[in-house]
């Protein structure tokens, strides 16, 4: 079976989550308003592979934080 056809039954545990599924790759989307969320997901994920007989590769597992530049900030740095 491939992996495409067993992701279909995957997950968020919280709804204002999102997972993006492309080949044999998953993006988990955490908005920063539910980062507390985090590791549950990553538990659901961990949990969903070791019942589809399927392992997370945690070496190549990243997180990923976008953060909106203070303009505070931005002005500083740019008047240096």
């Amino acid at each position: 079976m491939s992996y495409v056809i067993a992701a279909g039954d995957l997950k968020v545990v919280n709804d204002i989550n999102s997972l993006i599924k492309y080949a044999d790759d998953t993006y988990l989307i955490i908005p920063a308003c539910a980062q507390d969320t985090r590791l549950a997901e990553i538990d659901n994920v961990k949990e969903w592979a070791l019942s589809n007989n399927l392992t997370l590769n945690t070496s190549k597992t990243k997180e990923t934080v976008f953060k909106k530049l203070d303009k505070t900030k931005k002005e500083r740095k740019e008047s240096r």
